[in-house]
């Protein structure tokens, strides 16, 4: 393909697929297929929030307003996919049915998450939910108990008690007690998510029924086979992308695309880096006597690495290791993430950062500013080259791109600030540093 040729294509296919994301972004605004309020809050892994919501839905009293339907269909579920389940009911249940859903169920045999029972109907059923959390001391064997002695009205076919974890596996304080026959083992992302997908596609109101994705999606999360299940369902808008450039016509002039990018990307991180680099140079050259005895270190890696980063370093470097101050990429090649803060630096490339850490960990120096970095929150973890950070806001997206390629005062004031992050911290821990160099270079 000459260049003539992949720039018409290049444009044909550029205004193409514009259409195809302008449709899926419009789809994505009616359906909002990544709104989540369980996601949104950052309560996909408690307990205590699967339990509310399992109670709710299970209770006849619930504020869906479905009354005993999400219960009967719970129930008969049960029955139909887990082994030996017993058949807790002879019929479906009606408004007038006496069923009490109880959370924490009070028994001297401990607190199960969930215990439904009726004694019209002689039926109990307990549940106990597990998300993170261990087993209990002989937790099973306690809530067999619980059931045998709390629950006197109701024959033992006709009570069941269950273990809803990660997993369908067995629970690991079950004692003598045996899956399948004494208890029966549920599973997140499988059983009750295969449950709520049942109850989705009945007719309910719009506010159960959305509410009720959600958690259908939720519970999928808990899993990475769920997971990988629920986001095969969900991206229907990026097979729709990935299916227009697979077409013929466009394929050729999309893998090219592919091809150049790599380098595309390279260049504009490295126009990036050269900014950066000379805006400190200029400060250091500004102020000789401000920044006497440290230097910029335009650290950039060869070009068979794909990191970079800048930053000022002690001028006379003659110690195993010292410490800098740096502005670095966070990943390699696909993202392109900064952080900022003071570095390991060492001279021994094939020295490792534990190896360095038993170095420096017992000099009161370095607890020193590592303490000082921790009262800023800057993150501080063992056996890493960076002895504190920040992360800074993700660059990577097509607007950092473009603003990389044009340069313009707007995008200078905005690296004028990156930069002076950088400064305010050596002004707040010049001294500190230079201590601890001092230190490193008599280890």
């Amino acid at each position: 393909m000459t260049n003539e040729e992949f720039q018409a294509n290049f444009i044909r296919l550029k205004l193409d697929f514009e259409k195809v994301l302008k449709e899926c972004r419009e789809r994505d605004q009616k359906e909002a297929p990544d709104f989540n309020i369980f996601e949104i809050l950052k309560v996909e892994r408690e307990e205590v929030v699967h339990s509310r919501m399992l109670f709710n839905l299970l209770s006849p009293a619930g504020s869906h307003g479905q009354g005993p339907r999400f219960l009967t269909s719970f129930l008969r579920y049960c029955k139909d996919k887990i082994v030996n389940f017993p058949e807790l009911l002879a019929r479906a249940l009606v408004e007038n049915d006496r069923v009490v859903v109880v959370r924490e169920f009070g028994s001297a045999w401990g607190r199960p998450d969930l215990a439904i029972y009726s004694k019209v109907l002689k039926f109990a059923l307990i549940i106990e939910i597990k998300i993170d959390a261990d087993d209990q001391t002989e937790q099973i064997p306690r809530y067999l108990k619980s059931l045998r002695d709390d629950f006197p009205f109701a024959p033992p076919q006709s009570k069941a008690l269950v273990y809803l974890s990660l997993s369908d596996g067995g629970a690991k304080s079950s004692g003598q007690a045996l899956s399948g026959k004494d208890y029966f083992c549920m599973s997140h992302g499988t059983h009750i998510a295969e449950w709520l997908n049942l109850v989705c596609r009945e007719t309910l109101p719009i506010r159960v029924h959305g509410l009720l994705l959600q958690y259908l999606e939720t519970v999928c999360s808990l899993t990475d086979e769920g997971s990988k299940a629920m986001n095969a369902r969900n991206n229907d808008g990026e097979k729709e992308t990935l299916d227009f450039l697979a077409k013929p016509g466009n394929f050729e002039t999309a893998f090219e695309v592919y091809e150049k990018f790599s380098e595309v990307l390279k260049s504009l991180q490295k126009k990036f880096w050269a900014q950066v680099r000379r805006m400190i140079e200029e400060k250091v050259r500004e102020s000789p006597a401000k920044f006497d005895g440290w230097v910029c270190l335009p650290k950039e890696k060869q070009e068979d690495q794909p990191f970079f980063d800048v930053g000022l370093a002690p001028l006379n470097r003659n110690a195993m290791s010292y410490c800098y101050l740096c502005l670095g990429q966070t990943t390699a090649r696909d993202k392109f993430g900064l952080r900022y803060g003071i570095y390991l630096g060492i001279q021994d490339v094939k020295k490792r950062p534990p190896e360095i850490s038993q170095a420096v960990l017992g000099l009161p120096e370095f607890e020193t500013l590592k303490s000082y970095l921790q009262e800023k929150h800057f993150k501080v973890r063992k056996e890493e080259w960076w002895i504190g950070y920040k992360e800074l806001e993700r660059l990577y997206d097509p607007q950092f791109l473009n603003e990389l390629n044009r340069y313009d005062k707007t995008d200078e004031a905005k690296l004028q600030l990156l930069v002076g992050e950088l400064f305010s911290l050596f002004e707040q821990a010049r001294k500190m540093m230079d201590a601890l160099n001092i230190a490193l270079a008599r280890e």
